[in-house]
């Protein structure tokens, strides 16, 4: 892909994609959509910071006032955004948002951070990988012109991720993984699940403050 468009959620997976892309030379602009989550503040601040190290065009689309049709789907405050029953930061309803932001940009395609570990949890969905292939092809053909979702990652272990972004100079403490809550990891989310264990399993050090302590 010679341009193209990446959802940066803050995150270390899409900050591991935005280095993997540019390393490869492609012409990248990031969004980040802002729904009304709750952790929205610290994704967004670690979103800007690493488009800002990339040197990499950021644009938020704003459309949290959809939360208010989401809400009470799930429990808390959390919006339902994506698979049904699944947490709330999965970007399932938002990639018509993200791709048609692409399209009308012009770009070859829409990079996702997702990995396998992503779809460990979806066990109740059929193929959900090849849902998400299937999607970029559809709206290739639809506008008869190139065009696909692509991550770097799809096959490959959150821990694999955060060793590739270790060994590639990413500071992970400048990311945030946490769904539940703005101010400090939690601990007992998916999203800070899946990144304690993989950072566990590395054998690293962990910088991230979480609330809940083993």
């Amino acid at each position: 892909m010679k341009t193209a468009t990446i959802m940066l959620s803050g995150g270390i997976d899409s900050a591991a994609a935005m280095h993997f892309f540019v390393e490869k030379g492609t012409q990248l602009r990031a969004i980040f959509i802002d729904f009304g989550q709750v952790a929205v503040a610290s994704q967004l601040s670690c979103a800007r910071k690493i488009a800002r190290v990339y040197n990499v065009p950021f644009e938020v689309i704003d459309i949290s006032g959809i939360k208010r049709s989401f809400i009470g789907y799930m429990e808390g405050n959390s919006v339902s955004m994506g698979f049904v029953g699944m947490v709330e930061n999965c970007p399932a309803a938002l990639f018509g948002i993200a791709a048609t932001y692409a399209l009308l940009n012009n770009d070859d395609g829409l990079i996702l951070g997702v990995h396998d570990d992503d779809f460990s949890v979806l066990s109740s969905l059929v193929q959900p990988k090849e849902y998400i292939k299937n999607y970029g092809e559809s709206l290739a053909k639809l506008h008869n012109r190139k065009f696909e979702f692509y991550s770097p990652f799809f096959d490959m272990k959150k821990s694999d991720v955060i060793s590739y972004a270790v060994k590639n100079g990413i500071n992970i403490d400048n990311t945030w993984s946490c769904t539940n809550s703005a101010e400090m990891h939690c601990g007992e989310c998916m999203e800070c699940k899946l990144r304690r264990t993989a950072i566990s399993e590395l054998g690293l050090a962990d910088p991230t403050r979480y609330r809940l302590k083993d």
